[in-house]
């Protein structure tokens, strides 16, 4: 196997690996190996179905449900697939009428359908929802709900 990045049979590591000694520090003692250990770790096989069943997105929507603010955020490497699972294809997701279940898209979708559905099932309850997609690229913020409102500004707080 030549790949350098290698999510592991366990599905919570990653290993690396390099042809050099150079990336890793002329002192490593794992034979140019590293891993990490995360929560889960899918890799380009990893459909968005099994991706959202996966990667514990349904435990924040339960959480939400139940009254706490949570965060979804995605990290990494421009052009490692933030934006392809986080949204999905954007063909299928800015389609007029677009109903969902298309097997394309990403976890907005899937998790905006998940709440309602979960909120249907308890009609005596009162829920007030907010939310808000926001894309941190080059310094620059962009409301992905909103994006004729250009580039906001962040602010920083001590608290």
């Amino acid at each position: 196997d030549k790949r350098v990045v290698k999510c592991l049979d366990d599905r919570r590591s990653v290993s690396l690996s390099s042809l050099t000694m150079e990336d890793f520090g002329r002192n490593s003692a794992q034979n140019n190996k590293r891993s990490f250990t995360f929560s889960v770790c899918v890799d380009e096989e990893c459909d968005q179905a099994s991706f959202f069943d996966e990667c514990g997105v349904k435990s924040l929507i339960a959480k939400t449900l139940d009254g706490y603010s949570t965060t979804l955020f995605a990290y990494g490497q421009t052009g490692s697939g933030k934006t392809y699972s986080i949204t999905g294809t954007e063909e299928v997701i800015i389609e007029d009428n677009y109903q969902g279940g298309d097997p394309r898209e990403g976890l907005v979708p899937r998790v905006a359908r998940r709440v309602f559905e979960e909120m249907a099932k308890f009609p005596q309850r009162n829920y007030c929802l907010k939310a808000a997609c926001f894309e941190i690229y080059n310094e620059q913020v962009l409301d992905l709900l909103n994006p004729e409102a250009g580039n906001l500004q962040g602010r920083e707080s001590r608290t």
